[in-house]
This record gives structure tokens, sequence and C-alpha cells, in this order.
């Protein structure tokens, strides 16, 4: 086996070497001789294997089996769309096309055959594909041009069971009968003077869903800017400037709906500068379960994907020498183990700096925080419902009567910013008066119809209870407890609210200092004495669960006592 690697190995050497050499020489697997190669404006088509080199190593000399079924699949999509072999390495073809619509349909209809292909359970074939186009002239059946080098810098972004797509193919690709071409943004290709946009080809029978491709966006992050304009928050962006300007770990900490991903976001597109290779963001709120935090890290950085890699040697290898900052959204659900990872990347990697959103802090060492506070319930508060609800038009102001019911509002709301998007979007159909006067029934209110927001962000009650029921059974009862108090308490009488037979009174304080730490209450520390409260939608909220266990009557008389 050691010897069918070594050769293979090199074989695939000496195909980059004339490639990127400046002309192609003699192949030594393969080699298909041509006539009548396209000349003039070519689309050129790379195709490889996706780990082919790890898969020889794995499965030995069974590979030549796989690969040459591989080919045959190739050359019948080639041969159906008028395409020119000009040359196959190893697992690599090198393909010409007079026209680039041929070009795309016939790597569309390679890849469908591969993935209807029955390949072994150990041994899953998974092609990568990149075309480019411009002038070239063969040079007996070869090419020399310059747009050849492009060509098979296309493809060494992509991953298996993709095929990428240069503006230059896109322009020209008319009248694509079983595809269609979806912008993946502008990138930094080698061999390309200017920035490069590419396209994904998608269509029925094709893989649609890929890591980020293997080159840096033009733009250097990422990250896709949220819907609205930021309002207020100034002061945040730069405590977060100055944190992350001397600190690898920092932490946006606060209850749900304060609007962390949304600074997360801002502070990555105003800074994205700072980091030589990228602000890469990773979003935890779909991931459901620990073991995908890993993979959904890798995908973000664009760490490469084969079958039976190992997404977090990828993540490591990908990032160890790069200066990169890699924002870490919505924590709270998988705490522990993105708290591992977190540790694991900035021991493998200096280079790499980290910004975490959760509702409460990892917990590991070196970790600054940043605890996220409500909109002020004034000017900020009352401008970010009148922007969103669209009350004025741009140059106009609002009346003096106006602003005071909106600041009763985004009072009662706690100048939570998402309570106060959701109640300005019923400005459509509900005056300022009824909203007001309907924050009562909030959880018929403060309800959003937007189908894109997650389930937990359309309505405040849902987003309040994704919170608690990350909560232990203890804290849960300790948090409904507290309802009972208007306004803010100590540690002594939320003892006795809390402790009942069916708590331990040595875990009072513990209970209270935790639902602080996981921002369920505010802390307010004067005097040198703390005090703790709960914000007035997250007290309506747990009074309601407390009325609803039976256990409002026996807690408030504990109190009486």
């Amino acid at each position: 086996m050691t010897e069918w690697v070594r050769r293979f190995e090199q074989s695939r050497a000496r195909w980059k070497a004339s490639l990127y050499g400046g002309h192609m020489s003699e192949g030594t697997l393969g080699r298909v001789r041509t006539d009548g190669l396209p000349a003039g404006f070519v689309t050129f088509v790379f195709t490889d294997i996706e780990g082919s080199t790890r898969l020889f190593r794995r499965i030995g000399e069974r590979y030549v089996e796989l690969l040459e079924r591989h080919h045959e699949l190739l050359r019948a999509a080639w041969k159906a769309h008028c395409g020119h072999e000009v040359k196959t390495e190893g697992d690599a073809f090198f393909v010409a096309f007079s026209d680039a619509a041929n070009a795309v349909e016939a790597c569309a209809a390679a890849q469908r055959a591969v993935a209807a292909e029955r390949w072994p359970h150990d041994a899953t074939i998974r092609v990568r594909m990149g075309l480019h186009a411009g002038l070239a002239y063969p040079r007996g059946d070869d090419y020399v041009a310059f747009a050849v080098h492009q060509a098979a810098r296309v493809v060494s972004v992509a991953h298996g069971g993709q095929i990428v797509v240069s503006t230059d193919v896109a322009a020209v690709a008319d009248a694509l009968s079983t595809t269609s071409l979806t912008s993946l943004g502008r990138y930094r290709v080698r061999d390309f003077d200017e920035p490069a946009e590419l396209f994904q080809v998608v269509g029925a029978g094709l893989a649609n869903t890929f890591p980020a491709l293997r080159v840096l966006p033009a733009d250097g992050h990422n990250l896709v800017s949220g819907r609205g304009r930021m309002i207020g928050r100034a002061a945040e962006l730069a405590d977060l400037a100055e944190l992350l300007g001397h600190e690898r770990l920092v932490s946006i900490v606060g209850p749900g709906g304060l609007g962390k991903t949304h600074l997360s976001v801002k502070y990555g597109l105003a800074n994205a500068h700072r980091w030589e290779h990228g602000v890469w963001f990773v979003d935890l709120a779909a991931v459901g379960e620990a073991s995908h935090v890993a993979a959904a890290i890798a995908e973000a950085v664009g760490a490469p994907g084969g079958v039976n890699q190992d997404p977090w040697a990828a993540t490591l290898e990908q990032i160890h020498n790069r200066i990169v900052l890699v924002i870490i959204d919505n924590c709270e659900h998988l705490l522990d183990e993105v708290a591992r990872r977190v540790a694991g990347l900035q021991a493998a990697a200096p280079g790499v700096s980290v910004l975490t959103t959760s509702r409460e802090p990892l917990g590991l060492r070196g970790e600054r925080l940043l605890r996220l506070a409500p909109l002020a319930e004034t000017a900020e508060a009352v401008d970010l419902f009148i922007d969103r609800a669209g009350l004025v038009t741009p140059g106009e102001e609002i009346d003096a009567l106006t602003r005071t019911t909106v600041g009763e509002i985004c009072r009662r709301l706690d100048g939570l910013p998402l309570a106060i998007e959701l109640a300005a979007a019923r400005c459509d159909a509900i005056g300022l008066d009824d909203i007001l006067a309907g924050l009562d029934r909030q959880a018929g209110l403060l309800r959003s119809r937007d189908p894109t927001l997650p389930d937990r962000q359309r309505s405040l009650d849902a987003l309040i209870d994704w919170s608690v029921q990350l909560l232990s059974t203890d804290e849960q009862l300790a948090f409904r407890r507290l309802a009972v108090f208007t306004a803010g308490f100590e540690i002594e009488p939320a003892a006795v609210a809390i402790n009942g037979a069916d708590v331990d009174e040595c875990l009072v304080g513990e209970l209270v200092w935790s639902l602080a730490a996981k921002s369920m209450l505010v802390l307010d520390a004067a005097g040198g004495t703390s005090r703790y409260r709960m914000l007035e939608t997250v007290r309506a909220f747990a009074r309601k669960q407390l009325a609803g266990t039976g256990d409002l009557a026996a807690t408030a008389a504990r109190l009486g006592r």
C-alpha cells in the first residue's frame, strides 16, 4: 500500500507543479489525447476528489477501482455536453468547453451521477469542481493560458459535491436548462487581480449547503448585517473595541431581547479590517446538541469538510497560524461545550480572539465581560420604537404627546429592544394608546408575524420561556417565587420567599446569585449592599407561572410572617 500511496502523491505533485509552473506537461495517469480543442473564449473545468489522499491511504488498492468508476461517470458527462478532455492526472480532470452553458450543465450531470452511484459505505466519493472562462488558444493538444491557472484556483476553494463558477462564466452561461447560479459573494482568489465574485451551481439533484469557501472573502468576514439600523449602543461598541484591543476572550452577557447578536455583528462589520484573516460568525441558535458545536465552528471558518475528516482537527489546522476573530452567538444552551471549544481554539491558535454572546459567562480564565443593559427608557428606546414603527418620515419631528406615549410604552417594556420592536410592529394595525393599554395582555400583543424569525424571538413570552427552560429545577422554583417582589429585594427577604420544604435552606443564597449570573435578575449594587430586581416584563412572566402552580399564596404568606 505504501508504494501505491507514494506513486499517487507523486503524480498529483507533478500535476500541480506543471499547472502552476506556467505550462501543462505530459501526464502519467490517464492521459487522453485530444483533437480540435476549442479556441477563443474558452470555459475551463477542473475537478478532483475531496480527501483523495486520505481515502487512498485508508482503503488501499480498492481505491483504483473507485477511481476508474469515477472516471467513467465524469467522462460520460463531458461527452454528453461536448466537453474536450485535455488532461487527466490521478483523480483530477482538466476539460475545455467552447460553450459555458454546456460546461455548467456537464458539471451538474457529473455531480448527479456521482451522487447517485452506490459507493462503498466506507469510501464515498465527493468531487469538487471549478469553472472559469477566458481567452485561450491550444498549443498542440494542450493550453498555455492564464485563464487555466485561474480555473485551477477556483476549484481549490470549493468543497466536495460543490460546483463553483467565476463571474466570467456566469456572464456568458446563457440558456441553462437544469441549473441556475447563485452568488456566493466576492472573494480574494489567488491569480485574480481584483476580488472575484463566485457563484454556486444549484439545481435538482445537487447538494446546496456547504461550509464557507476555502478563501478569504473580499470584505474579510461572513457577517450579514441585521435588519434595521442600530439605535444607541455607541458606548457599548466603543467598550467592545477597547476590550478586544487587549483581550482574547470577551463575552457579551445579558437577558434575551437586549440585542446581543445585533451588537456583535455591528462590531464585526465595523472592525473587520483589524483582523488580517477575517471575522467569522458562528450561530448556535439552531444547534441543539453539544456534539454539533465543533462542526458549526468548522463550517463558519471554512475548514475543509471531508466525509471522514474530523471537523475540529480541520478547524485547528485552518486557523492555527491566522489572526482572526470568531464570534460565537447564542451560547447559553451549550455553555460547557462552547467553553471547551473556545479554550481549545485559543490554546492552539495564539492569533485567535473570540467574542461570545450568552445569557451567562463561559466561566473561562481570562474571560472579560460586557454586561449589556436595557436601552435607556428615554431617548434611545423612544427613537428605536419610532424608527421601527415608521411613525415619521426622515427629517420630520414627532409631537410631544406622541413621544410621551411612546416613552411610557418603552418604560413598561423595560427598554428591551426586542420587546420594543415587537410592539412597534403592531402600529400598522393598532394605535399607540391601544398598544399601551394592551401591554397587560402582552402574550398576545407582543408577537411577531415574521416567519423568518426563530420561534423564540416571535414573542416576548417565548423568549423568556427559552431562558427559563435552561434553568435547573431549583432555579426555576426560585425564579417563580421571587416574582412576588414588586420592587428590588435583598438576599434575606429573597431567602424567605424562596425557602420552603422543597428547597434546601443552604442553597437559597446560591440560587439568587445563580439567577443573577444567568441574567434572570438584575443586580443593583449601591451603598455596599447588593439588591436584586426583575425586569418588569420578566416578572410578569414569572408571576404568571407562580400563580399557575398554586404557590403564590404560600410564598406571599411566608413574607408576611
